[in-house]
């Protein structure tokens, strides 16, 4: 049976009782992280999609690492293609209450969307064993029939880290925000104007205004 029929068949089963969930900063959320997305999408059909992320504030030592509030990173999410009901506004987008609170902890199973590249070199979530010796809550998703409910007690979340996100802007590699907002700082008006089309896949005016007040 192909890979993407027996999800289907797997997701019948579960009666659609699955949440895939995308968190992070995104700051800004990138072609990079619309690629991750949409290939999610492609592996786990008919599940509820949602990214999750927060209303951050600066801090005093980091004046510019967070330039985007939630309200914006709305718009450039909905720019970059994803359904508005679909962007969600959390308190910890890993651990986003307000989204599983919606479902029945016995039932509902959630998966995590994770850049490889971030588990690898900035990983947030550890697997194994806890002080008690039973599986630590976080486990690295295997396969949808292997998943159980994310239940407090008992209960688990899966990391999805299927690939790195690599993207070019500019003729040059990114790998993360910071060095594409200072890329965009050192562009000048006609190469920013390019950036934002190449991070949505299409031009947007407004983004691009938005770009130009916090980022330059």
């Amino acid at each position: 049976m192909k890979f993407d029929l027996l999800v289907e068949e797997t997701l019948r089963e579960f009666d659609n009782n699955l949440i895939v969930i995308f968190p992070g900063r995104f700051q800004p959320f990138h072609i990079g992280h619309k690629k991750l997305y949409d290939l999610a999408k492609q592996q786990f059909p008919g599940a509820d999609f949602y990214v999750a992320t927060a209303d951050e504030i600066a801090k005093p030592s980091e004046p510019g690492r967070y330039p985007f509030n939630f309200k914006e990173k709305k718009e450039i999410i909905k720019a970059a293609g994803i359904p508005e009901q679909e962007i969600v506004l959390t308190r910890q987008p890993y651990k986003p209450l307000e989204i599983l609170n919606k479902y029945d902890s016995n039932t509902a199973k959630v998966i995590y969307l994770i850049g490889k590249k971030d588990m690898q070199t900035d990983p947030r979530f550890k697997f194994g064993l806890t002080k008690k010796g039973s599986p630590t809550y976080f486990q690295p998703f295997k396969s949808l029939t292997e998943m159980v409910p994310f239940k407090e007690d008992g209960g688990h979340g899966y990391i999805y880290a299927p690939m790195t996100i690599e993207f070019s802007i500019s003729d040059r590699n990114i790998s993360n925000g910071t060095e594409l907002r200072t890329l965009y700082k050192s562009a000048n008006d006609q190469q920013r104007k390019k950036i934002v089309e190449q991070i949505l896949g299409k031009f947007d005016v407004r983004i691009f205004n938005l770009f130009n007040k916090k980022l330059v």
